[in-house]
């Protein structure tokens, strides 16, 4: 896809090796988990959160500055072996003490943070969780039987994010591409990772 930025996620041994070889001139390692490559300079970097959680990059993107924010959510719990016979309210109950309390805290330090920088936000990554804007009545049919308000990806918009995958792909009956599961024959394919943004000029 040669992307201009790239966010990575649990790459642990390869991520800056992998960097180099695709040609990306600019890197910031933030954890074994975490790595932020641009083709544009990274002109500063900054922790937020937890580093093996988040990070973060100001980009230079020809004169327009950008703060890349690179995350992964908790991977537990895994409903994905369960989530047949989960009901909606416990699928949402169950994202409270990892992934929802991670992301609270992250979107918190970023909206700190942005009230020195004010910069325009992109937001990536692994969030290891479904979209409420994909867990629709209209497609109950194909998320066993069921409507599921995420709350992860419904605090993302709350606070002002946009979820680019679905601005740039309304028809949801006909873009459910999943980024998980379409390996396995027994889990629905789903959307867990993200690219959000917020601000002028994106």
């Amino acid at each position: 896809e040669d992307p201009d930025i790239l966010f990575m996620q649990e790459t642990y041994c390869c991520g800056m090796e992998i960097a180099k070889e695709a040609g990306y001139p600019y890197s910031w390692r933030g954890s074994s988990n975490l790595s932020i490559h641009s083709k544009y300079p990274i002109v500063d970097t900054l922790n937020i959160y937890r580093p093996f959680n988040s990070h973060a990059a100001v980009i230079d993107i020809d004169g327009f500055v950008v703060l890349g924010v690179n995350i992964w959510l908790h991977y537990l719990p895994a409903f994905f072996k369960d989530i047949k016979t989960m009901s909606p309210d416990s699928l949402v109950h169950g994202e409270g003490a990892t992934r929802l309390k991670e992301i609270r805290a992250i979107v918190r330090a970023v909206d700190s943070l942005n009230q020195v920088l004010n910069l325009p936000v992109i937001m990536g990554g692994d969030f290891n969780s479904g979209s409420h804007l994909d867990w629709i009545e209209a497609t109950k049919h194909l998320h066993y039987g069921k409507v599921v308000e995420w709350p992860v990806s419904k605090l993302m918009l709350d606070n002002g994010y946009s979820d680019s995958y679905r601005i740039g792909n309304t028809d949801i009956l006909n873009s459910l591409d999943g980024t998980w599961g379409f390996l396995s024959d027994d889990i629905i394919s789903d959307r867990i990772d993200y690219i959000y943004y917020k601000g002028k000029g994106l």
